[in-house]
């Protein structure tokens, strides 16, 4: 080839003699050259190196994948087809082992595989396509449609930084929507950042998504991942065993054998009695299947057990382990603060009985409220003269800190958290009602003030929604209000007309806000005494009324806690009283729970008390805790022995299994 070529050349060289001519200028230019060179190393010393450049041809460099991508869709030079769902891929082994350690494993090594086809399953034709346009180009469209596919088919080809970005895309579209199916593809593809926050996601909302019927397709896998969340965010662990059977109930026939399981993972001593009667009365599973009545009887039992064998004041359990514990949201207790003078009293909603807190300084008609667990009280009077100073509760010290006063001294006005500040609003300053406001920033200890109201309020109804604060009714020196303020942090704006007026006059009546309504009860104005309540519903900006108390009330407390409302001693016409009256908000009816130790005015918050804090409060009355601890294991005992079915040598083996280890 290269004397042909050569012989080529000389066709184009016209005579031999011009030929030596032209080489011999050549030799002339080289020399030439070599002295320049020469002068140049001379006159710079560090160039002691010939020149040198390294070219690199874009054009070919970046269309090297997609001159490949062309050549295999047209099939040129492809070593191997690969086929999916009954259709042929011809691939190069090449490209394909360049990018995946799975066709690495495939193709190279004592088990490679020699054929020209290969059937790969697990991932559709159109996966395929998505994954080889990938794998040849670099690129790939993600989208919500087919993420799942193209994330398994990730997984399964060892394509690692395709498989993170897939994860990230899911983790930044975690909505209420799509957490527990998000959390199901990160636990089959192994994600376990994502399994993390999904989880984390689920926690905070499981109250609303264990109604989903997305949560009842959960696998037996992944709902004892949910249910076994410590800090699994629920008002009380009914909900928890309630969410349990609807995920039962869904397929009962194909999951009622690893129920058991599922009694594991559950807090069982902390599900309320009448929770647990329901269960026992009104659970179609447990008549369908004798078996898991049994089961369920029988960790009732071990229940009792475990209370009969406590000797503190708190469970001492035993099996299950998770039984032992209550759930770190569960770690506090729902409880009522009810404030008059100086004595706080805490209801303890489980046991049903009031205990004495730590006094604070004496005030008459503060404002009162809760940011977190910290209680808060700001203002009021003592010996006629109103007052700036406040304090708050720290539970674990069990003691009040003193925090900065505010700037103008008030009493019978209205302490209201919005976003974590407190809005002081309104009330009365010894002389005059008042329309001025300010907010308590607890991060900082400052009081700023804001705009004034449209008109002075003292005794209003003070309430927030969580985005806008209502400053209802209430006395401005003149009249009974019958409007409503309402006050936007963003705007820093009161607005009088966007709430229709009450039909009742008002001051010093009780309010509450609970799932998108304003609850306003009792109050009077002049000598008219009040046991009416009035519903304003935010949605529909319209007012309604609901069952009354039976008599009239003024100046008690007023907190919502557990889908009720709970009314606090106050005044009933010109008679202090102690009663406690619990409006059901579901039935539209009124009971009377433990009455408080002594009739006064009050002011009243719910809070999540620690546990571990009424514990230590309760210890000095161990006969509340000894009463409450029999009729527990009474009615643990009636509840798991009533209409009893099933031999006994079936409930032995039942609790055993229950008390095996969840993890052997």
């Amino acid at each position: 080839m290269a004397v042909e070529r050569a012989e080529e050349l000389r066709l184009f060289c016209p005579t031999e003699p011009l030929a030596k001519m032209m080489r011999g200028d050549v030799r002339s230019k080289e020399d030439s050259f070599k002295f320049t060179m020469t002068q140049l190393q001379q006159r710079h010393p560090s160039v002691t190196k010939p020149f040198q450049e390294e070219f690199v041809d874009v054009n070919i460099k970046n269309g090297f994948f997609d001159a490949a991508n062309k050549m295999r869709r047209q099939g040129v030079l492809t070593d191997v087809s690969l086929v999916v769902d009954q259709q042929t891929f011809h691939t190069h082994k090449l490209i394909l082992c360049s990018c995946s350690d799975y066709f690495t494993s495939m193709f190279n090594g004592p088990l490679a595989h020699h054929g020209q086809q290969v059937f790969i399953s697990g991932v559709s034709a159109q996966s395929m396509e998505a994954i080889l346009n990938y794998v040849y180009t670099g690129s790939i469209i993600i989208n919500e449609e087919f993420i799942q596919d193209i994330l398994e088919a990730a997984c399964l080809f060892l394509l690692k930084n395709l498989r993170e970005r897939c994860a990230r895309f899911l983790r930044d579209r975690l909505d209420g929507g799509n957490c527990l199916q998000i959390f199901s593809i990160a636990k089959s593809c192994s994600l376990l950042t994502l399994m993390e926050d999904s989880l984390e996601f689920i926690s905070a909302i499981f109250q609303d998504i264990s109604a989903l019927n997305d949560f009842k397709q959960l696998s037996f896998d992944e709902l004892i991942d949910v249910l076994s969340l410590e800090d699994l965010a629920v008002p009380s662990e009914d909900y928890v065993l309630e969410a349990a059977f609807r995920w039962l109930n869904h397929d009962l026939y194909g999951r009622q054998q690893k129920f058991v399981e599922v009694l594991k993972a559950i807090h069982l001593p902390y599900v309320s009695d009448d929770m647990l009667k329901q269960v026992m009365e009104n659970e179609k599973s447990l008549r369908t299947f004798p078996e898991l009545e049994i089961l369920f009887r029988s960790a009732l039992r071990l229940t009792v057990e475990n209370w009969t064998l406590s000797k503190d004041s708190d469970f001492n359990l035993l099996q299950p382990k998770s039984w032992i514990n209550p759930r770190k949201c569960i770690q506090c207790i729902p409880s009522l603060i009810a404030m008059g003078g100086p004595t706080l009293n805490l209801f303890n909603s489980e046991l049903g009985k009031w205990c004495e807190i730590t006094k604070c300084k004496p005030r008459h008609c503060p404002g009162m409220d809760v940011v977190g667990s910290t209680i808060y009280v700001v203002g009021g009077s003592l010996e006629w003269k109103r007052k700036r100073t406040g304090e708050y509760y720290n539970t674990e010290k069990n003691e009040w800190i003193p925090m900065a006063d505010m700037h103008t001294p008030r009493s019978n006005f209205g302490l209201v958290n919005l976003e974590g500040k407190l809005y002081a609003i309104g009330g009365y300053d010894g002389n005059f009602p008042l329309k001025s406001a300010e907010v308590y920033d607890p991060r900082t200890n400052q009081w700023t003030q804001i705009s004034d109201m449209s008109t002075a309020r003292d005794g209003a109804c003070n309430v927030s929604d969580g985005e806008s604060i209502y400053v209802i009714g209430g006395y401005d020196g003149h009249e009974y209000r019958l409007t409503t303020e309402v006050y936007k942090p963003e705007t820093g704006v009161w607005d009088i007309s966007s709430i229709p007026e009450t039909s009742v006059q008002r001051q010093n009546a009780m309010c509450v806000y609970f799932d998108s309504s304003i609850y306003i009860i009792g109050g009077y104005h002049g000598d008219t005494y009040h046991s009416s309540m009035e519903v304003l519903d935010l949605e529909t900006n319209e007012w309604s009324f609901a069952s009354p108390l039976s008599a009239p009330r003024h100046h008690a407390g007023a907190a919502a806690m557990n889908g009720n409302i709970y009314i606090c001693g106050g005044w009933s016409a010109h008679i202090p009283v102690s009663h406690v009256d619990v409006y059901s908000i579901a039935q539209d009816t009124w009971r009377r729970v433990s009455p408080l130790p002594t009739p006064t005015m009050i002011r009243s918050v719910a809070v999540n008390f620690p546990r571990k804090c009424i514990l230590n409060l309760f210890a000095n009355s161990n006969s509340d805790m000894a009463a409450y601890r029999a009729s527990r294991i009474r009615s643990l005992r009636s509840i798991s022995e009533s209409s009893s079915s099933g031999n006994e040598k079936t409930q032995t083996e039942a609790e055993a299994f229950l008390t095996s280890s969840t993890d052997e």
